[in-house]
């Protein structure tokens, strides 16, 4: 059964189950002196939106009715027949329809009609509510410095002074749907704002969002911040790690009576490759925007020739600069012995024997079995790749930054060297076969080695030069 028939089934069972319960009026034509359309003022009505209303009826003989539902009375809906030119009804509610256009002097037309003679009994324009206003709203607390994010909501106000709140919900495009944004300095991130990394387009240290309603432009809002670039600001650049070596493949089996075959030695793990080398250069400065020191840092990465600008405010703030030599590999584990095949058994054949001269008797033999075959030994683990060192790096300063010196933090960490591969596990013997007499069962075989652990790497260089200038 169609859905849309199960709720109109489920509809009137439900009413017809209330009319048993509530007594409701049928009102005949010639009893009406007027109807009023009566809706729900305290709720927005915009597009896309659904409305409560009812219909109100005084009657020729000085008594009043209303509709069931919203307005609480007890006259019937099926009295009455409605059209809707901007929406549509349905189930007692008003639909309001979907639209782009700004809402300000635009409403919906509801006629109301007896139902049993298409009589108009009433006819009301119910105007859209509208936005007069739109605020950006930030969260309280934030770090106002380059590569951090604000977390914005947007706030609409309308013509009758109720509130929406546009939140950024996960995956959703509520808020790209409804505003125009634009960004100086940063970019749409999520909830809210990013703020750029790149110092060199942050105009006087501010950076802001702009808003506008996409069906009205003129209804903006701006949000902007001074940054003070207080943070704890991380420059980290860590060395690919080498590969771990392959297990070695393990040995076959023995066939009958033959040994298991040798486990394959493991590949040894790589060695980490060197962490970059950085100069790191520092000047001071007085800002007269931010009325205090400020020190320009510029990192460059010498293996890559790529440069990261900051600015950063000594009242508060470190940076940290960090070299990592990479990982070495671990080494694989050892492939495991074959086991020994197990000996055949010894072969059988019948022989007369002669008891006495009347009588002769059938005897069952069995031969020597074979002996078993000997486990494969297990192979060698891999040995650990070492650690590669961490970079060199040249903290170069102006004599005016020397006093904010203890705020550039460089280190050089070398990687760790990569722990052996395990050793392949010896084969099982192979058991002597049955026979007269048994086979002897054959030897396990030896476990491989564990590989050797590598050593970490070593740290890089780390030193402070001192200069009159450079270049930002």
């Amino acid at each position: 059964m169609n859905k849309y028939w199960i709720v109109f089934v489920f509809f009137f069972l439900v009413t017809g189950l209330f009319a048993q319960t509530k007594k409701y009026k049928r009102i005949k034509y010639q009893e009406i002196e007027s109807a009023q359309l009566i809706y729900d003022r305290n709720i927005l009505r915009l597009p896309n939106t659904d409305l409560s209303f009812g219909v109100g009826v005084a009657l020729k003989n000085g008594e009043h009715t209303k509709t069931l539902g919203y307005l609480k009375g007890t006259s019937w809906w099926r009295n009455f027949r409605f059209e809707v030119d901007g929406g549509y009804y349905l189930f007692r509610r008003l639909y309001i329809a979907n639209s782009s256009k700004y809402s300000k002097d635009q409403f919906i037309t509801v006629k109301v009609f007896y139902r049993k003679n298409d009589s108009l009994l009433a006819e009301k324009k119910i105007p859209l509510n509208y936005e007069t206003g739109l605020e950006i709203i930030s969260q309280d607390n934030f770090v106002k410095a380059p590569g951090r994010h604000i977390k914005l909501d947007f706030k609409k106000t309308y013509d009758n002074g109720n509130c929406i709140y546009l939140k950024h919900g996960f995956g959703s495009r509520n808020v790209t749907n409804k505003l125009d944004l634009s960004f100086s300095g940063g970019s749409l991130k999520h909830k809210g704002m990013a703020i750029t990394t790149n110092v060199d387009i942050i105009k006087k240290h501010e950076v802001a969002c702009i808003a506008s309603l996409k069906k009205k432009n003129a209804i903006c809002d701006t949000f902007s911040v001074q940054l003070d670039y207080i943070d704890t600001y991380k420059y980290n650049s860590a060395a690919s790690s080498g590969f771990s070596g392959s297990s070695g493949p393990n040995g076959a089996n023995g066939s009958t009576g033959s040994d298991g075959s040798f486990g394959a030695h493991a590949q040894h793990g790589e060695n980490g490759s060197r962490g970059h080398d950085f100069d790191v250069l520092v000047d001071a400065y007085y800002d007269e925007i931010l009325e205090c020191d400020l020190l320009r840092v510029k990192v460059v990465d010498l293996y890559s020739n790529r440069e990261r600008k900051y600015l950063v405010n000594p009242n508060g703030s470190v940076i940290k600069v960090t070299s990592y030599g990479g990982d070495g590999g671990c080494g694989g584990r050892g492939g495991d012995g074959g086991d020994g095949g197990k000996g055949a058994n010894g072969s059988e054949w019948t022989e007369e024997k002669q008891v006495n001269d009347s009588t002769v008797v059938t005897v069952d033999k069995v031969g020597p079995a074979q002996d078993g075959g000997n486990g494969g030994c297990g192979g060698d683990g891999g040995i650990g790749g070492r650690g590669g060192d961490g970079g060199n790096i040249v903290v170069i300063h102006t004599v005016a930054a020397q006093k904010y010196i203890g705020c550039v933090h460089a280190l050089s960490l070398p990687g760790s060297g990569g722990s052996g591969g395990s050793a392949g596990s010896g084969g099982t013997l192979g058991k002597g076969g049955n026979g007269e007499p048994d086979g002897n069962n054959g030897n396990n075989g030896h476990s491989g080695r564990h590989g050797p652990s590598a050593y970490d790497g070593r740290s890089g260089i780390v030193e402070y030069m001192q200069i009159d200038l450079w270049e930002w």
